[in-house]
């Protein structure tokens, strides 16, 4: 817009004030009530009619809730002060169960529902002794569904699912607890249900949690008057454990694939959870549940999922090398690197060793063996590292360049060898030259890549010669 324009209107804006100051002075708004005699008037004013109640609204039963239990058999409603909560208990007991969530048969060797001496592997926040003052039953995995995932204020978890395992006679069972809302008014009783059944937990486990469940949870506490520190808790993500494993092998690290491509569950009648925030936003509107049951199924097996999946994580990464679940050359390449951030480089050396036996892509397994290399050289290891280059440097200057740059480097630098590293830097040299004539024959495929090879080596040989020069020079005595 123009400075004329913003005049204009700037003038419209004056006549448009002095026009409704002229009209107050004549008076002609004094039969509008101000706003104190106007909110007097309304609450003296009779209440009015009743609305007429939705027609697919279900009938309230004398105790004024709607008659939805009827169709939740397994559930039971909670009068609270603050509202009323659905919550609905499952148990998952015995082995046969287990298995059938994904557990396989001798995966702790008896030793418990889940090793706590490997949970820190997939825990930043604690290190290994933390976990020994923490009981299976202080593991507490939490899931959510909610009206939408785009987070914020307008996001609400009107059902909050939380697993724990707990002691028997013969060993463990797998609990859960379920709490879910009629409406959003009841929401401050569901989050003080759960906090109550949070504060008995130490860690917390979720896939994907970390960043949206916890969080959402966290805010509905704080805007409901609830005291957020009950989440304060160490928190187990399986989604990055997940994510770094799984990534070059599954189609998406969504936790319905990981159940099906790697614990073997499949599920059966399940629920598309696009549809979860329009089936709930319906039931809460009409008092109709006809899928809340199924959602309420879905959520039970977000949660029980989560601790086979847990167990499997926390046992690739301790022991990969001896775990029975660790089995394709994908997960031993992935389980290299994180060993490499863990400056791990023996474990590392040994993952990437497997996974280059594994391996039948031949580009995959020079990515390999360059990364295998490198590895040794980090240790310091310079004769493996050296026989790795050798065999690299053979083949294209396309796919071989690294390999002899980090020759020339090795001679050059740890074996203090100029001679050596010159004779290289000729040799690649002379070979750039033949594939460069080659080049003109064909389409040029490549071409400019050993062109910036060249160049690079160009350099170093102009560096190398001097070297050499100065040091044949005789030293003059002062």
């Amino acid at each position: 817009m123009d400075l004329r324009a913003r005049l204009r209107n700037i003038e419209k804006r004056k006549r448009r004030d002095a026009q409704l100051l002229d009209d107050i002075r004549a008076g002609k708004y004094e039969h509008i009530a101000p706003a104190s005699e106007y909110f007097a008037q309304k609450a003296e004013a009779p209440s009015p009619p009743p609305a007429t109640p939705h027609p697919k609204a279900p009938p309230e039963n004398p105790a004024g809730h709607a008659l939805i239990m009827d169709q939740l058999r397994d559930a039971r409603l909670v009068v609270g002060k603050s509202g009323r909560t659905i919550v609905r208990e499952v148990t998952i007991d015995g082995e046969a169960a287990l298995l059938a969530s994904g557990y396989r048969e001798g995966l702790l060797g008896g030793s418990g529902p889940v090793p706590m001496g490997a949970l820190h592997h997939i825990c930043k926040e604690l290190e290994p002794a933390d976990f020994a003052g923490i009981s299976p039953g202080e593991i507490g995995f939490i899931d959510t569904e909610t009206t939408g995932l785009a987070g914020g204020a307008g996001t609400v978890a009107f059902l909050v699912g939380c697993g724990w395992w707990e002691p028997v006679a013969d060993g463990w069972r797998f609990r859960l607890e379920q709490y879910l809302i009629e409406d959003f008014c009841h929401e401050r009783d569901m989050m003080e249900r759960l906090a109550e059944r949070l504060a008995s937990f130490k860690v917390l486990v979720s896939f994907n949690g970390k960043c949206f469940d916890v969080p959402l949870l966290r805010s509905r506490a704080i805007m409901n008057r609830i005291s957020p520190s009950v989440l304060n808790k160490f928190q187990v993500d399986l989604l990055h454990p997940a994510r770094r494993l799984w990534k070059d092998v599954l189609p998406n690290v969504q936790l319905s694939t990981v159940e099906r491509e790697v614990l073997g569950v499949y599920r059966e009648g399940d629920i598309d959870s696009g549809l979860i925030p329009e089936l709930f936003l319906n039931f809460a509107r009409t008092g109709v549940c006809e899928e809340m049951t199924a959602i309420l199924d879905h959520n039970v097996q977000d949660i029980a999922s989560m601790a086979p999946l847990l167990v499997h994580l926390a046992l690739a990464y301790d022991a990969p090398e001896s775990c029975p679940l660790v089995s394709r050359w994908e997960e031993y390449r992935a389980l290299s690197r994180w060993l490499e951030q863990q400056r791990d480089f023996d474990g590392a050396v040994r993952l990437i060793e497997r996974a280059i036996e594994g391996c039948q892509c031949e580009s995959d397994e020079r990515a390999m063996m360059h990364k295998l290399a490198m590895l040794h050289k980090r240790r310091r290891d310079w004769a493996p590292a050296v026989e790795l280059w050798d065999s690299l440097a053979r083949g294209p200057l396309r796919r071989s360049a690294t390999a002899w740059t980090e020759l020339a480097k090795y001679h050059e630098r740890a074996a203090k060898d100029p001679q050596a590293a010159l004779a290289i830097v000729r040799k690649c040299l002379s070979q750039a030259t033949m594939e460069s004539e080659l080049a003109m024959f064909t389409n040029g495929k490549d071409a400019s890549v050993v062109v910036d090879f060249v160049a690079d080596l160009e350099k170093r040989r102009a560096r190398l010669e001097k070297r050499i020069a100065q040091s044949k020079k005789p030293r003059v005595e002062p």
